[in-house]
């Protein structure tokens, strides 16, 4: 089974970028430590999403893509309802939540 963070920077991948604002489709939004679906719905956009994090869809959980500057942008995701104040990055060997972070929204 393929990891949480394997599939947030798997859907970095195909998105075609770790930089924030370096792609005219994905719109990188401040979260300021909001859920990333409040945070691009606020924009009037769509969160990125990976995929739900439960085989039930209805019960919207997914992993939202998000990236943090932590010595360079790191992809990560943001998951609600558990873990939506933070974006969830790798770093030092670690999976980190980082409280300052934007969301990927188209």
């Amino acid at each position: 089974m393929i990891s949480v963070l394997a599939r947030a920077i798997f859907a970095m991948l195909l998105l075609g970028t770790f930089v924030p604002g370096a792609s005219a489709r994905i719109w990188w939004i401040p979260a300021n430590g909001q859920w990333c679906g409040k945070v691009c719905h606020d924009h009037r956009r769509e969160p990125v999403s990976t995929g739900p994090h439960t085989a039930d869809p209805s019960r919207k959980e997914y992993f939202f893509v998000c990236a943090a500057d932590m010595n360079g942008w790191r992809p990560g995701y943001n998951l609600r309802p558990e873990w939506d104040h933070a974006c969830f990055v790798p770093f030092g060997g670690k999976e980190v939540a980082a409280r300052n972070y934007t969301c990927a929204c188209e």
